[in-house]
């Protein structure tokens, strides 16, 4: 049900993606290939698939911790992590041990810091991934979190923060920040830089890295995923092999008991200069979760009415009348304790000019 509450913002959209693993698959019956959903010894879930006609093998872990974990005075502290991961274990401890593994064996890798997730992925030719998988999984086991290292990752992270700076997609996501509750944790700045990630003697970095993920990289929040021609029953004994060994602490997810928005700041609206051309209108209604809605996807039927670009569509209109050239609408956040919808009109000259008719 939509809020009463109206938000306004002017500015590019963004489209934010979560997902979750279900305890059983329902597969259709053109998919051929065998899936199993299992539970290891150690309380880890792990996703199963064999496919023959494959000829790589694929690894992913995804941990239910993000950005949204961050410690309020360690904004990019699990993007730092995830970097950090990558630089030896005790098992093979050298910095780069993993990756040239990895390389050599004609596969790629890589990891993602998102909101309510990490996760971290790679493929490799299939004689080798009993050791990929070997070398992966000690990530979760007993990383070294060097600090001879720490200093180059900080810089690493810095990096990535600073070559986004000029991108318009990602000044109008931070933009649209300040509009947020500031108690919510989607309102926090979630890359890190130098200044959120300070290393010193007074406020080592090192020992809030160690307390995250002791605090959250717990096998009863992560999930794993394999996909290779081989046997499930295969799989399952790698993913026992190796995985089991992730130790189990019964940690909690992250939740925000703060709401998405404060109703007293609303409505607002918010208007951005870009650095490019071109004008936009975002109209966006926070609404409560739609996670227990899944089944019949309301949202989704919504933006399917208000994005029909037919005789009689609202883009149609607004064609007429010389102000959009385009319209999309969509679930612009999608939480477990909230959401937002979305609709974002591409406007002409004309329409940004009369925007309040639009």
């Amino acid at each position: 049900m939509f809020s009463r509450y109206l938000l306004v913002v002017i500015q590019s959209w963004l489209l934010v993606v979560s997902f979750s693993v279900q305890a059983e698959v329902i597969q259709s019956d053109r998919d051929q290939r065998d899936i199993s959903v299992v539970t290891l010894t150690n309380g880890m879930r792990a996703v199963l698939v064999s496919d023959p006609k494959l000829d790589k093998s694929a690894a992913a872990v995804s941990i239910k911790a993000g950005s949204n974990a961050n410690p309020k005075d360690r904004e990019g502290l699990a993007h730092f992590l995830e970097h950090m991961l990558f630089l030896g274990t005790q098992k093979y401890p050298e910095a780069d041990s993993y990756q040239n593994f990895i390389s050599a064996n004609g596969g790629s890798h890589n990891a993602f810091t998102a909101f309510e997730n990490t996760t971290f992925f790679f493929d490799i030719a299939t004689p080798s991934f009993d050791a990929g998988l070997d070398r992966f999984s000690q990530f979760f086991i007993a990383p070294l979190f060097n600090p001879e290292y720490v200093e180059r990752e900080r810089n690493a992270v810095n990096s990535e923060y600073e070559s986004k700076k000029m991108d318009d997609g990602l000044r109008n996501y931070v933009a649209d920040k300040l509009l947020m509750n500031p108690e919510h944790s989607w309102s926090a700045f979630t890359v890190g830089d130098l200044k959120t990630l300070t290393n010193s003697p007074e406020d080592p970095i090192r020992e809030d890295l160690t307390q995250f993920f002791n605090r959250y990289y717990s096998s009863n929040l992560m999930t794993l995923a394999l996909i290779s021609p081989q046997p499930t029953v295969q799989l399952k004994q790698l993913a026992e092999k190796y995985f089991s060994a992730i130790r189990n602490t019964g940690a909690t997810p992250f939740t925000n008991s703060a709401p998405l928005y404060a109703t007293d700041r609303l409505p607002v609206q918010l208007d951005v200069k870009t650095l490019k051309q071109g004008q936009s209108l975002t109209i966006s209604f926070p609404v409560s979760s739609r996670k227990d809605y899944w089944r019949i996807k309301p949202l989704y039927y919504i933006a399917n009415q208000i994005g029909y670009e037919g005789p009689g569509s609202l883009l149609s209109y607004l064609k007429v009348k010389g102000w959009a050239k385009s319209l999309g609408a969509w679930i612009g956040i999608d939480l477990d304790d909230a959401a937002r919808f979305d609709i974002t009109i591409d406007l002409t000259e004309q329409g940004m000019k009369d925007y309040q008719s639009v």
